[in-house]
């Protein structure tokens, strides 16, 4: 019997995956002449696609850690939280290139969106990991 789509769990590659699609739309928009203009891109646009390649390369690492022991779940944890963070600033940084350079509102929302539901995945995964791994020792 299968699970219904609203009831499932979120697996823990699901965020490695949302960070992936994060940062390829990320690149393709900032490094796209007719989305952003070349100052934009020189002074944020660049800056946008390092964060959200952090994002993908802290879910990736994490992804692959194998907890065995406390170590190796704090290790994972550290990577999931610096992931989370880097989510935030993208955010930030998102804001402020709308207001700086008058960024249409659709893309603005379509892209924040993307990176808030990537930081949930995030998020639940470090939950998740905290009660799976939280009495390691």
């Amino acid at each position: 019997m299968s699970v219904p789509k609203g009831m499932r769990s979120k697996s823990k590659l699901e965020a490695a995956i949302k960070a992936r699609e994060l940062a390829a739309h990320t690149i393709k928009i900032t490094s796209n002449p007719k989305k952003f203009p070349a100052e934009f891109r020189e002074l944020l646009g660049k800056n946008y696609a390092e964060v959200a390649i952090k994002i993908f390369n802290s879910c990736w690492a994490a992804n692959n850690i194998r907890v065995t022991n406390r170590a190796a779940w704090e290790k994972r944890k550290e990577l999931q939280d610096e992931a989370a963070r880097a989510c935030v600033v993208l955010l930030a940084d998102i804001d402020l290139g709308a207001e700086v350079y008058k960024l249409p509102t659709k893309r603005v929302e379509s892209w924040s969106n993307m990176v808030v539901e990537t930081l949930e995945l995030i998020r639940a995964w470090r939950d998740a990991d905290q009660k799976r791994y939280g009495k390691i020792e």
